[in-house]
């Protein structure tokens, strides 16, 4: 597990045993690549922290925190502050602490033994979207269904689909990450809405990243199902922690890229309701 945050002195005063330590953890985390679990620990202001795929721990200090685990069994922890943090990826993290303040955590269903210090608990499924929809089992439970061979978005990329699903209108259920332009990444944690023939397909997305299109033609929804255009749109998607879309898969050629320059899978957007 690679640590990202050094805390040097400035570089007049540096030993040189320090500037050797830096430079050799600097190569490590270079050569590391996106797939290494990582230890992250924030600033004494508001920051805004996402995870990889893998076993993270992440640990926010002071300010307003956002912190995002996506996949992995990961170990969470707000500082001081009103924080937020999602451990919403559909599978069991080791540990999700508020800390001090006022702090809302969303988890999933396996997770809840696991959460404390938490003043708000979002819990996914229940009752919330996607409750009595056919949604495709999250990558750990699809695994233990099919004997271990199931392949799930964290263990190999890209994820490839047939025909069929490419074809098909689903709903995704995720936390968002900010609009960018038309796009706006996501952090798929349901789909449903997927015939039965094509649920372990489905699979493959839960726990993964993604990137939603929002175009002219997608129809916007606040929390309280008013419709939103213009700039109100704009600005409430780009505040969203959390979205409802119907979406229909684009094919690989048409994949944009993550923040560590991978494709991930995109998707046209028709409707996009804010739940969070």
């Amino acid at each position: 597990m690679s640590k990202t945050t050094l805390q040097l002195p400035p570089l007049g005063k540096r030993p040189i045993a320090c500037l050797v330590v830096a430079a050799l953890a600097s190569l490590m985390l270079a050569s590391a690549g996106p797939a290494q679990a990582k230890r992250m620990v924030g600033t004494k202001g508001p920051d805004k922290i996402v995870g990889t795929a893998k076993a993270d721990a992440i640990r926010a200090r002071g300010g307003n925190d956002r912190i995002k685990g996506r996949g992995g069994r990961d170990r969470l922890f707000g500082g001081g502050g009103a924080d937020r943090l999602n451990a919403g990826d559909g599978q069991q993290d080791r540990v999700v602490s508020g800390g001090p303040g006022k702090d809302v955590c969303r988890v999933d269903p396996i997770d809840q033994a696991r959460v404390k210090g938490c003043e708000t608990v979002k819990v996914g499924r229940a009752g919330g979207p996607g409750a009595g929809q056919t949604c495709a089992s999250p990558p750990e439970e699809a695994k233990r269904a099919a004997g271990g061979v199931a392949r799930t978005a964290q263990e190999e990329a890209p994820p490839t689909f047939s025909e069929p699903f490419y074809a098909i209108t689903i709903t995704i259920n995720a936390s968002a990450d900010g609009l960018n332009g038309e796009e706006l990444p996501i952090s798929i944690e349901e789909v449903c809405d997927v015939p039965k023939r094509l649920e372990s397909e489905a699979a493959q997305l839960i726990g993964g990243e993604g990137v939603a299109l929002i175009g002219s033609e997608t129809k916007v929804f606040d929390a309280g199902g008013q419709q939103l255009t213009g700039d109100a749109a704009t600005t409430a998607l780009a505040g969203a922690d959390t979205v409802s879309l119907k979406a229909q898969l684009v094919r690989p050629a048409g994949w944009r890229q993550d923040e560590d320059g991978q494709p991930v899978p995109t998707f046209r957007t028709s409707r996009a309701e804010i739940t969070d």
